[in-house]
């Protein structure tokens, strides 16, 4: 399954909903004149996510030790990413479907985050 289209002609917010609701595992990169992000999708649940402006939240996550902690981080670069590409109104976007799921990302090794829950 490949999903492409440019943000002018259809919400991202749309996107992120079907992508959820039909469970499915990939890499939906989003690029505009002014950034470029990735979120990285898990069987419909939002593994992480990374942006031009949160990359060193992404690293710092991945290296913390104590779940917990790891997990909130997890969560607030996953936030700060969407609301920076949910906010984009020109650029395009491509949703590449994967079966096994992404084990990198922006050079930070993703496997500590599928072992916790989803966020």
């Amino acid at each position: 399954m490949i999903v492409s289209g440019e943000l002018e002609n259809v919400p991202l917010l749309d996107v992120l909903q079907v992508l959820a609701y039909s469970r499915q595992t990939g890499a939906l990169v989003v690029e505009s004149p002014d950034t470029s992000g990735t979120i990285i999708f898990a069987k419909g649940a939002i593994v992480c996510g990374e942006s031009s402006s949160t990359r060193l939240l992404l690293a710092k996550a991945a290296q913390e030790v104590e779940p917990q902690t790891r997990r909130a981080l997890r969560r607030v670069q996953a936030m700060a990413c969407l609301t920076k590409i949910l906010s984009l109104r020109k650029g395009t976007f491509l949703f590449s479907k994967d079966e096994t799921p992404q084990s990198e990302l922006a050079g930070v090794d993703l496997r500590p985050f599928y072992a916790s829950t989803p966020i």
